[in-house]
């Protein structure tokens, strides 16, 4: 049973099980730009954003999914 119990427990426990956010729209991108930085980013966030650009403008649509 207290095995049971710390394993539940664990998870909450550990100080690098924090997510920060989560999933980021890529038009948010370049007003995060100091934040991904300080996470380790190395691209432009700018050229993460444009909806034309690359990486973005590869994405083909289907109309129901990508």
């Amino acid at each position: 049973m207290w095995t049971a119990l710390l394993a539940a427990l664990l998870p909450t426990l550990s100080p690098t099980a924090q997510a920060a956010e989560g999933m980021w729209l890529p038009e948010q991108l370049p007003h995060r730009a100091v934040e991904l930085r300080r996470l380790g980013l190395t691209l432009d966030a700018d050229a993460l954003g444009d909806p034309q650009g690359q990486p973005l403008g590869s994405i083909v649509t289907l109309g129901f999914c990508s």
